[in-house]
């Protein structure tokens, strides 16, 4: 499921008034700011999703049965 991002245009500045073009800077803060944000909250969102990919029956709670196909790993004990 991918989004397609709109396209911002780029106004005619010479155009504009700078009234106008103050109201363009502080909409474009705005964007911004919640751009920054909402990144703030994937890069998190992203961080739990990595360290819940990280665990297994060796390093949490959950059962090996959860572990899927993976091959198990060698035992570090020498045969004694």
């Amino acid at each position: 499921m991918t989004k397609k991002t709109p396209q911002l245009q780029v106004p005619n500045l010479k155009s504009m008034t700078h009234a106008q073009k103050d109201a363009l800077i502080i909409d474009l803060i705005g964007l911004v700011n919640s751009l920054l944000k909402r990144v703030d909250e994937l890069e998190t969102v992203v961080s739990d999703l990595q360290a819940r990919l990280g665990k297994d029956s060796h390093n949490s709670s959950k059962p090996p049965s959860s572990d899927g196909l993976r091959r198990k790993p060698k035992s570090l004990r020498e045969r004694g």
